[in-house]
Order: C-alpha cells, then structure tokens, then sequence
C-alpha cells in the first residue's frame, strides 16, 4: 500500500468481519488471508474495519452467522461506542420497536453512508 517497512500484517478480508469462536462455536477466523502491512496503513484501517463490519452486520437477510455475529460482537462494539458507531454508519436512521411474541424488537431504518464504503474500499 506504501513504501514504509512492512512490519505487521493485515487480514484480507478484515478479522472483524467474521464472529468469533465464543459467540458461535466455531472458529471461522483461522486461516484468513494475511497481506504485510506498515504500522500505520494496518492501525489506520480498524474504523473502516469496524464501520464496514456494522455496515455488513445490519442487512436483513444474513444466514444465521451472520445474524449471530449481528447479535454478539456487532453489538458489543455499538454497546462499547454508545451508539456513537452508528452515527457513522448511517447518515438518517430511525428507530423502530416492532412487536414480536417475545415482546419488542428494536429496528434501526437508514441510509448508510455509501461514499464512506466506497472511499474505504480502495
């Protein structure tokens, strides 16, 4: 990515994306793809790491892990920020409590900050 010395390595795709063992019973970070990194390209890139594992989190329709995941480290994460992380992730956002026979689901409507995914990925 740069021209500094390579002294750490970065997970391609990001670690964070997938749930941990913990929360699944499964490991699905083992064996992820690793890239050299400089210090500062591989720190730099955890908020993005984290807005885009939120982003991809919240789609209706993940299978099960992904709902897991959602439900486990997904919300630690937006618990640990005060919902500040989700400021970021949506541009407007609305909050709906929907009633299911357990009682309430809490439903975050959105538009997602689309040119921040874009500007990520390159």
């Amino acid at each position: 990515m740069c021209d500094k010395d390579a002294v750490s390595s970065e997970h391609v795709p990001p670690k964070n994306l997938f749930p941990e063992q913990k929360d699944v019973g499964e490991d699905y970070r083992k064996h992820l793809i690793t890239v050299p990194s400089c210090e500062i390209h591989n720190s730099a890139k955890s908020k993005d790491d984290e807005f885009l594992m939120v982003s991809l989190a919240g789609i209706f329709g993940n299978n099960s892990i992904g709902y897991l995941h959602k439900f486990t480290k997904v919300n630690r994460a937006i618990r640990r920020t005060s919902n500040r992380l989700l400021d970021k992730v949506f541009i407007k956002k609305k909050h709906y409590n929907l009633k299911s026979d357990n009682g309430f689901l809490e439903v975050i409507w959105g538009t997602p900050d689309h040119k921040r995914l874009i500007k990520g990925s390159h």
